[in-house]
C-alpha cells in the first residue's frame, strides 16, 4: 500500500514538472511571437519611417550621389538603416548610420583623404597617405590641378588590392607627403624608381647617388631656402649641384 502511494506521488510530481515545462515553454514562445510581431510592425509603422536622413562627412562625393548610391529616396524604417553600412564607393572609407529620433537618421560618411596622385602606366589615381588608390582620374582631368605630389615610376605589380605592397614604400611615401606644407605645395612629381623629385616653378631634382629614398626630403629641405626663383637643379652627387636659369 505504501509502495503504491509512493508511485502515485512520484507520478504526480513528474506530471507537475511536465505541465510546468509546457507552461514555461508556451510563455516563452508567446513572448517571442509578440516580440517578433512588434519588431515586424515597427518596420512598417509610419511612426518609425525615416522622414529625414541627414548626410554628413562628405566633401568629395555629392549628397545627391550618396542618396542615389544607397537608395535613400526610398521609404525606409530607421531600424533598416541603423549601424554600419556596406562601402559602395572606393572613396568611402567608412559608413555609419545613427538614430537621431523616431523618424530622423544621421548618415555619416568618412571619406579617404587625398594625399598624392599615383602615376601608374598611362593612368593617374587619387591616393591616400597609406598608398590606397581610390579613384582613377577621368579622361581630360589634369592631375596637376589638385596641387598634390604626383608619384611616378610605379606599375600594377607594386599594388595588391589597390594598395601599395612593396616593403617599406608606404612608410617612405608617408614621410614625403607629410613634409612642411610650404614645401609640399611645390612638389609636382616624385619618381620613386628613378629617384627624381620634380618641383613646381620649373625646379627639378635628380637624385642619382643617394643611399636611401627617405633621405630625399632632407636633401630638398636643406637646399630649398637657397634656391633662386624658377631654377633647375640637378643633383650630380650628394654634395654637388648644377643650377640652370
Amino acid at each position: 500500500m505504501e509502495m503504491r502511494s509512493h508511485i502515485r506521488s512520484l507520478q504526480h510530481v513528474r506530471a507537475l514538472e511536465f505541465f510546468t515545462l509546457i507552461y514555461v515553454l508556451s510563455a516563452f514562445l508567446l513572448a517571442l511571437s509578440v516580440t517578433m510581431l512588434l519588431y515586424s510592425l515597427s518596420f512598417r509603422w509610419p511612426f518609425f519611417m525615416a522622414k529625414k536622413i541627414e548626410i554628413t562627412g562628405n566633401s568629395y562625393l555629392s549628397t545627391e550621389y550618396i542618396r542615389k548610391l544607397y537608395a535613400l529616396n526610398k521609404k525606409w524604417s530607421i531600424f533598416e538603416l541603423v549601424g554600419e553600412r556596406e562601402i559602395l564607393d572606393p572613396i568611402i572609407k567608412k559608413v555609419r548610420v545613427e538614430i537621431v529620433s523616431h523618424d530622423r537618421l544621421n548618415f555619416m560618411i568618412e571619406e579617404r583623404k587625398m594625399a598624392s596622385i599615383m602615376h601608374i602606366g598611362t593612368d593617374f589615381y587619387l591616393s591616400d597617405a597609406q598608398g590606397t588608390l581610390f579613384r582613377k582620374l577621368r579622361e581630360g582631368e589634369d592631375p596637376y590641378d589638385y596641387s598634390l605630389p604626383v608619384i611616378c615610376g610605379l606599375n600594377e605589380m607594386d599594388f595588391t588590392f589597390d594598395k601599395l605592397s612593396r616593403n617599406g614604400l608606404v612608410k617612405k611615401l608617408n614621410y614625403v607627403i607629410n613634409l612642411d606644407k610650404t614645401l609640399i605645395k611645390n612638389i609636382s612629381e616624385i619618381d620613386i624608381k628613378g629617384n627624381v623629385v620634380y618641383m613646381r616653378k620649373g625646379i627639378v631634382f635628380k637624385v642619382r647617388e643617394i643611399k636611401d629614398l627617405q633621405e630625399i626630403p632632407d636633401v630638398i629641405l636643406k637646399i630649398w631656402k637657397a634656391l633662386p626663383a624658377r631654377s633647375r637643379v640637378e643633383m650630380i652627387t650628394n654634395n654637388k649641384f648644377v643650377f640652370e636659369r
